[in-house]
């Protein structure tokens, strides 16, 4: 509890009167009050300044005081110096700061039982006491709270408790006592002087805390002694010859959110608290006055009709909008004139009703609100109840859509108040009557009414529209319809309600999105499955060739998996979109594990190919996705299938070195050269690729596990002469494929280049100086140089032939030593055009 072992205490903080303050000067009736309470309660009405100084110095009982105990445990005021002298003395240790703060205005809640009543007490007068008993202001605060005017007279006579004592929050025992609308308490506390007039920290008077609470008793007190005050303070002006400006100002007090007595007021559950306004401006100050407070937005721009609806408070907007107005106001209106008065007050409301508010028109705020104005919302338990209580709140629902419900379905339906629900239809259809164009008006994000009660589950409020006829298949700015709406957002009862009135379950947007889709996406099975069974089990495909399966197993819903077969064991495993992919496919693309295994165990084939020819094997490697790999290899996947373009696994893991951790894997499975050195249909090795796609991470694994360097592809191009043409500047992987490239002078003799003429395209002067340094040479230059070999060559073997006299093998001789040569020079790294051979032959034939 946070007054045991409390130490310390704080001192009275007595907030001055606001400019409400409107209490007379001292007069003989004053004089005649004094006495009069003095006979009944024992007490002398002091001065507010001799009470506040009163106050001030009443101190703590202590068992060193030197006065002797009265019964209620409090040392008698023998005189008022005696008492200064031992406040004095005991000061220094009597005052100390308090460890916590105040946490709330409001004291304790209507429906609080006695243990929050306690606990909440003693958060509220914590950091009042200086010189006073913990114990005897918890008591006094207790009996305003209760309405014991017993206990609280003796508190405040007895104890010396001043009237007006109020928290750190400035909530005084007059605002305590307000709340429950103890009016004996309240007649009693302001006849011993706490003010009429004293704001608390958030700038609420009596009247208007009166008016939060529907304390009509003591709003009524309140209002008969202020206007009193205030016609003694307008006759005494008038006396005096002096003109009175802001006559009866505390009917038009504002809190620090400007919300009037009637935007508090418009908050409860009946009416009489704005009818007992209405004619008090009426009577008091004029009609028009009253027309101009229920137009008065307050700071979040609420008129009083936008707070009673957002509230459902049903009494007050019946109040406000219909006929009931003209009984309510016929008492305070001129004779003959209570009609007309009604009207204008009406049209102020109605006019109030068309303004364009935070998020749109008031359904949508109402749609978006969770406030009541008191009813079972707060004894509603938060934990899940049975289905069949937690779907069968609003009529309309399709007969046995609680049996379409399980244990384990993500998106079951909440917990809802019936009679919040019931009161936000009734307000909703008063609204559709006295202002039609509401039904109609989008929100600021394009929503229809509809659209935003079903995303918020406003189940009142949708069967109201739904009622109203409303159109189910309007659309906002991106093509959704209502149906969208809760589908994406897993409300599943909403789901069923708009099915039961006819809302199509496969409307596209603008994307070609069906509702489907989303539930499908976000795991929404019991919306999921409402709406396949409403669509007869038929998944239509977006232009994508996506369906609401494939979207499941592409981002890994697997229960919305689960849910649609099993709704439908039949479901094609050969579906495929626009480029061939399954489903299968497109888990094994993101690297769902998971996914993968359920469509493996559910039927799909490891070994179906897409357009491109590749197994879910290829893709998962292509994609880096190497869980997907080991998931389909303990399903029997085969790890040397290959694409259209005979590439296998290997090759389309080193396009990319996000692949690194999926080609590591491979390499770890394929171990043999044949493997690593496999050539596609151009002749590329994975080396190739990796070099070619600059993949620095996989060309070092590559070679790391032995991959030829010294391979070229099928038009002359090895590794270096490839990473040249993709990025010439790429430091890495060329310092890389020079410390492992016994060749500098690769040559393609289909598209004439060599590594050295390469490098110049580029502009890579310092490569090119590195590479003549070496020996590197241009493509005219090796030719050149092959050229000149085979010529000597063949003049050797000319003398030695006519040494041998053998001219009759002379042809066919030159022939084999020059394809001979040709071969070492190949191995050498020389690419001879055949054209060559054909010169040479011509010159010795």
């Amino acid at each position: 509890m946070l007054f045991e072992g409390l130490r310390y205490l704080m001192r009275v903080r007595h907030r001055v009167s606001d400019s409400f303050d409107l209490s007379p000067p001292s007069t003989n009736k004053d004089w005649l009050r004094q006495e009069k309470l003095h006979r009944r309660y024992d007490y002398d009405d002091l001065s507010a300044d001799e009470d506040v100084k009163l106050t001030a110095l009443r101190k703590i009982p202590t068992h060193d005081s030197r006065a002797p105990l009265s019964s209620n445990g409090c040392a008698p005021l023998l005189t008022k110096k005696l008492i200064e002298r031992e406040a004095i003395n005991n000061e220094s240790r009597r005052i100390y700061e308090c460890t916590e703060t105040h946490h709330s205005e409001h004291l304790i809640d209507a429906r609080g039982d006695e243990e929050r009543h306690r606990f909440a007490l003693d958060e509220y007068i914590e950091g009042i006491g200086d010189h006073y008993d913990l114990a005897q202001l918890r008591t006094a605060f207790q009996a305003a709270s209760r309405g014991d005017t017993t206990t609280l007279s003796a508190c405040i006579i007895s104890q010396g408790i001043p009237a007006d004592v109020e928290s750190s929050q400035g909530v005084s025992l007059l605002q305590l006592a307000i709340q429950r609308d103890h009016v004996k308490a309240v007649k009693m506390l302001v006849e011993l002087g706490a003010s009429l007039n004293k704001a608390t920290s958030r700038g609420r008077t009596p009247l208007l805390t009166a008016a939060k609470y529907g304390a009509i008793q003591s709003m009524k007190l309140i209002l008969q002694l202020l206007c009193e005050q205030e016609k003694s303070r307008l006759k005494k002006s008038n006396n005096r010859s002096i003109c009175s400006e802001n006559a009866y100002d505390f009917l038009f007090a504002l809190d620090e959110n400007k919300d009037s007595a009637l935007h508090l007021a418009c908050r409860g559950l009946e009416y009489r608290c704005v009818k007992a306004l209405l004619c008090a401006v009426i009577s008091k100050v004029d009609w028009r006055e009253a027309e101009k407070i229920l137009g008065e937005a307050n700071e979040r721009g609420y008129a009083p009709i936008h707070v009673a609806c957002m509230w459902r408070s049903v009494a007050v907007v019946r109040l406000l909008l219909s006929s009931e107005c003209n009984k309510a106001i016929a008492k305070a209106c001129p004779i003959g004139r209570t009609s007309r008065i009604a009207n204008a007050l009406r049209n102020a409301s109605i006019n109030a009703l068309k303004w364009q508010l935070q998020t749109g028109s008031i359904l949508h705020e109402m749609a978006y609100s969770k406030a009541c104005s008191g009813c079972a919302c707060e004894r509603i338990d938060q934990h899940q109840m049975g289905i069949g209580s937690n779907v069968g709140y609003v009529e309309g629902l399709p007969i046995g859509v609680v049996a379409e419900y399980e244990e384990d379905d993500l998106d079951l339906p909440s917990r809802k108040c019936i009679q919040c629900e019931k009161k936000a239809k009734e307000i909703v259809k008063m609204l559709a009557k006295r202002c039609p164009q509401l039904l109609v008006t989008r929100s600021i994000s394009g929503l229809t009414p509809l659209m935003s009660a079903v995303a918020k589950d406003a189940l009142g409020i949708v069967e109201a529209l739904l009622q109203l006829k409303v159109d189910t298949e309007e659309m906002d700015g991106k093509g959704r319809t209502a149906m969208h709406h809760a589908a994406s957002r897993g409300i599943s009862r909403q789901v069923a309600i708009l099915l039961s009135w006819g809302a199509s379950p496969c409307r596209p947007d603008f994307e070609c999105n069906r509702p489907m889709h989303y539930a499908a996406i976000k795991g929404h099975t019991a919306s999921l499955r409402l709406l396949y069974r409403a669509n007869k089990y038929i998944d239509v495909a977006t232009p994508s060739g996506h369906t609401a399966f494939m979207w499941a197993a592409m981002f890994g819903c697997d229960a919305s998996l689960r849910t649609m077969l099993n709704e439908n064991p039949l479901l094609s495993r050969h579906e495929r979109d626009n480029e061939g992919n399954t489903a299968l496919h497109l888990a094994a693309k993101r690297d769902l594990p998971d996914t993968v295994k359920l469509l493996v165990s559910a039927g799909w084939d490891t070994e179906c190919k897409n357009d491109r020819g590749e197994s879910a094997f290829v893709t998962a490697a292509a994609n880096g996705s190497a869980n997907a790999m080991r998931a389909l290899l303990s399903y029997g996947a085969d790890v040397f299938a290959l694409d259209k373009d005979d590439n296998s696994a290997l090759h389309v893991a080193s396009r990319s070195d996000d692949c690194r951790d999926a080609l590591r894997e491979l390499l770890a499975w394929l171990v043999e050269s044949r493997f690593i050195n496999f050539r596609n249909n151009d002749g590329k090795t994975p080396l190739h690729i990796a070099a070619e796609n600059c993949a620095v991470k996989c060309i070092r694994e590559l070679l790391k596990n032995g991959a030829d360097i010294r391979v070229r592809d099928s038009r002359g191009w090895d590794c270096l002469m490839l990473t040249l043409k993709a990025n010439p500047r790429s430091w890495p992987i060329l310092t890389i494929l020079i410390k492992h490239s016994p060749n500098m002078n690769g040559y393609s003799p289909i598209d004439n280049v060599s590594t050295l003429s390469l490098a110049q395209t580029a502009g890579n002067e310092l490569f090119v100086a590195y590479l003549k340094m070496h020996g590197a040479m241009l493509p005219f230059e090796i030719i050149d140089r092959a050229a000149r070999r085979i010529q000597r060559w063949y003049r050797k073997k000319l003398f030695l032939r006519g040494l041998l006299h053998q001219p009759n093998r002379k042809g066919a001789r030159i022939r084999q030593v020059c394809a001979s040569l040709g071969a070492e020079m190949l191995e050498a790294g020389a690419q001879i055009p055949s054209v060559y051979f054909a010169v040479r032959r011509s010159l010795f034939a």
